[in-house]
């Protein structure tokens, strides 16, 4: 276990980068959460962003139709089974129908200093809304984590101008959702689920839901989903490559 003293240099080690900062160690571990958010919240204003790299055009997949080819046994629920389950299923009450996964942000004609901008998880609408998500499956990552990722995600596309272009991909929605699923029970849902125990964090969210509010973005809307208690019931399958749920998971909304 790292002091203060020890993260705050790491922390000065990422350069003030967002890229460097969401997916550094630092972040990932509960004990260190308060204090990390503290550091984010002291220097959010000079924190540097980057486009290098950045895709321009085509996030929508063609290929992407929902099928996966499995190496383990279907009842090993991950992050990428669950939004498969999820684009293959119908609408959910809370956030819409999702109508794709895994939407790349990264430019794929780079040279030899290759940029990897990840992906967003998946993408659901609901009437004029538009719903972008980060999904953490049975994760021991503090719920930081998942938040740094779904704001550098969206908030570099709106820095740089590439937001509307996605969202043109798909439709027109006038609604920017920002989202954060977490498996029930795990250590992320827990935290969220008690924000009062962590001031800082909470002060970083608001922070960030006001960034988003003042580029006309919705607040961060966080779920919780109870798959991980139904692993033994068998709630995916497989169908010619297509992974569904046998059964409906329930979706709760976090109020924070």
């Amino acid at each position: 276990m790292k002091t203060n003293k020890e993260l705050s240099v790491l922390f000065d080690q990422l350069n003030y980068d967002w890229m460097n900062l969401y997916q550094s160690d630092i972040v990932k571990r509960k004990s260190y959460t308060e204090f990390v958010s503290s550091l984010i919240l002291k220097h959010f204003d000079k924190i540097k962003w980057v486009d290098k790299g950045l895709r321009k055009q085509n996030f929508k997949i063609k290929k992407h139709i929902g099928v996966c080819n499995l190496q383990t046994s279907i009842k090993q629920i991950t992050e990428k089974r669950f939004c498969y389950a999820l684009y293959n299923s119908g609408k959910f009450e809370l956030f819409g129908k999702v109508i794709d996964y895994e939407i790349p942000l990264t430019e794929p004609n780079q040279g030899i200093d290759k940029k990897n901008h990840g992906k967003i998880d998946f993408i659901s609408v609901k009437q004029n809304e538009i719903y972008f998500f980060e999904a953490k499956a049975n994760s021991n990552e503090s719920v930081l984590r998942a938040i740094l990722e779904i704001y550098v995600y969206l908030f570099r596309l709106i820095k740089y101008n590439r937001l509307k272009t996605l969202i043109n991909d798909y439709g027109n929605y006038q609604k920017v959702i920002p989202a954060v699923i977490l498996f029930h029970n795990t250590l992320p849902e827990k935290q969220l689920q008690k924000l009062e125990d962590h001031p800082n964090l909470l002060l970083l969210l608001n922070k960030i839901n006001k960034t988003f509010n003042y580029n006309g973005i919705s607040k961060i809307r966080c779920f919780s989903t109870d798959i991980s208690k139904c692993i033994n019931e068998n709630i995916l399958k497989q169908e010619n490559g297509i992974i569904k749920f046998n059964k409906q998971p329930t979706i709760e909304e976090i109020v924070y």
